[in-house]
């Protein structure tokens, strides 16, 4: 699986599209200091914190103490700003949790209290938007980019029935052709 390095590279390109800039860490004691990475604005920051526990209680732990440092982050930003700063909490995984942790990833991400959460595991993929889809459910960066229009859906195969319908729409416009189509049914 790959690491949290490819992760931050992707939140810099995708954070720095809506003015986020990786800052210096957290700051907390204790030698935390490599467990979070911030990025900021002057509306918003986002911290990446790599929760190291597997168990229910450890996890909940230490999602509680990076809301903490968070939320101190927060309030002394919007002192600094004089205004509001929302808050975004990425809570890294090395892998996809077991099904035993589903309803408590699923809990801690919607509970809003401080700021949002998201967990963020890698998965298969070939590129690293694909391997960190999850990355897309954090709503302050920027989205990857929309393949061109024609690349995005192709035009179903009609069958001639339906051909025949799309005709007579070109041809008398679709009120018309619904009249038509309509007087046709009642013959039926």
């Amino acid at each position: 699986m790959q690491s949290v390095t490819e992760l931050t590279e992707l939140i810099d390109v995708y954070a720095g599209v809506v003015g986020l800039r990786r800052s210096s860490s957290p700051g907390v004691d204790g030698g935390e200091g490599d467990q979070g990475i911030r990025w900021e604005a002057p509306y918003a920051q986002l911290m990446l914190w790599r929760i190291q526990s597997t168990g229910r209680a450890q996890i909940r732990a230490e999602v509680e103490k990076a809301q903490e440092i968070l939320d101190a982050l927060l309030i002394s930003a919007e002192k600094r700003l004089s205004g509001v700063v929302d808050g975004y909490l990425l809570l890294f995984l090395g892998h996809e949790p077991g099904e035993d942790l589903h309803s408590l990833i699923r809990g801690l991400e919607l509970d809003t209290n401080v700021c949002r959460k998201s967990f963020i595991w890698p998965r298969e993929g070939d590129t690293p938007e694909a391997r960190w889809q999850r990355l897309w459910r954090t709503t302050v960066i920027g989205l990857p980019e929309s393949p061109p229009p024609g690349m995005m859906v192709e035009l179903p195969l009609l069958k001639e029935p339906c051909k025949e319908i799309w005709r007579e729409i070109s041809r008398s416009g679709s009120a018309n052709a619904a009249r038509k189509l309509l007087m046709e049914c009642k013959r039926w």
